[in-house]
């Protein structure tokens, strides 16, 4: 879902009326402490973050989160805001607590009722510039936290490549971690690049709607713009670090299946090699005994006149 800002209109028998309505929606990951922030509608999904190398630390999830906003009227003095925010990841305040402290909910309580915003194209952009500031924040908490643990097992790589010990194990859980590392990677890089991308459309397409012949109404607009476009610079930086630890860990899985893959093809022949050795031997020994039993058979020699040695190798 994009987005939207744009004019609907509806045509009434006596007479025409038009209406507008402006929205966005923002999609984001929430990291928490364990498996109880789990949405009790059944909406939003929940996702085991991957474990820190020797798995000491507690074990946390992410979850599926978004924020809506939706402002709709006839002109810019008769409109409604909607907003709607999953609170039960703990992140955002309840209607009643903006009720009880007179604060302005959709913003986040970042005005007071007594000083409400009577433009629409400001409110949403206040609204804007408020939630995408706490998405932002969100998506710093679960990217610098799963980078972080991943920091040990790229240092593991690193270190397993100067030893000469690069190397799976046999229930395969290095390459178990690496897969799931990268897959959670690009969950996360796909998740935010729509949203970036998102946001880049609504702006791209619908910027004239928040330009003005009001100047000091344009000024406000514009300093919330400026601090919107300021957050969507560090979503795109995040984005492109995961990216680059998408390819790297993609590079890490291939690396050690490879050198797993090498190692055991060497067993295998060392392997072929020791068995082809043990049946010549085997050949050998048994091409013997039987020459030796025939010759005595033939001359009718006794095997007790032969030296030890030679009657042991006609049991053979």
């Amino acid at each position: 879902m994009h987005p939207s800002v744009g004019e609907n209109k509806k045509v009434n028998p006596s007479r025409r009326h038009f209406t507008f309505s402006m929205g966005f929606h923002l999609s984001y990951m929430a990291l928490r402490d364990g498996p109880d922030y789990s949405d009790p509608r059944g909406f939003r999904q929940c996702y085991s973050l991957i474990k820190p190398m020797g798995g000491s630390s507690k074990e946390l999830y992410y979850y599926d989160a978004q924020i809506s906003f939706m402002i709709t009227g006839v002109d810019e003095t008769q409109w409604t805001a909607y907003c709607l925010v999953d609170t039960h990841l703990g992140s955002g305040q309840g209607p009643e607590a903006y009720l009880v402290h007179k604060q302005d909910g959709p913003s986040g309580g970042a005005q007071l009722d007594s000083e409400p915003c009577w433009n629409p194209r400001e409110y949403l952009l206040l609204v804007l510039a408020e939630r995408i500031k706490q998405t932002a924040r969100e998506w710093g908490n679960i990217i610098s936290t799963l980078m972080e643990r991943l920091d040990a097992y790229e240092s593991h790589y690193i270190r397993t490549i100067d030893t000469g010990d690069l190397r799976d194990n046999a229930d395969m859980s290095q390459t178990r971690s690496y897969t799931k590392a990268a897959s959670i990677l690009r969950q996360l890089h796909d998740a935010l690049f729509a949203q970036n991308d998102s946001l880049q459309i609504f702006f791209d397409d619908n910027m004239q709607y928040f330009e003005t012949r009001d100047a000091e109404l344009e000024a406000r607009c514009k300093s919330q713009l400026d601090r919107i476009f300021n957050e969507m610079i560090h979503l795109r930086r995040w984005q492109r670090r995961l990216m680059q630890r998408i390819q790297r860990f993609d590079g890490m899985k291939e690396g050690l299946m490879s050198a797993s893959s090498l190692l055991e093809s060497r067993r295998s022949t060392k392997q072929g090699d020791d068995i082809g050795v043990l049946t010549n031997m085997t050949v050998v020994i048994f091409s013997r005994g039987i020459f030796l039993s025939t010759w005595l058979r033939v001359y009718s020699v006794s095997p007790q006149i032969l030296p030890k040695a030679w009657s042991g190798c006609i049991g053979q």
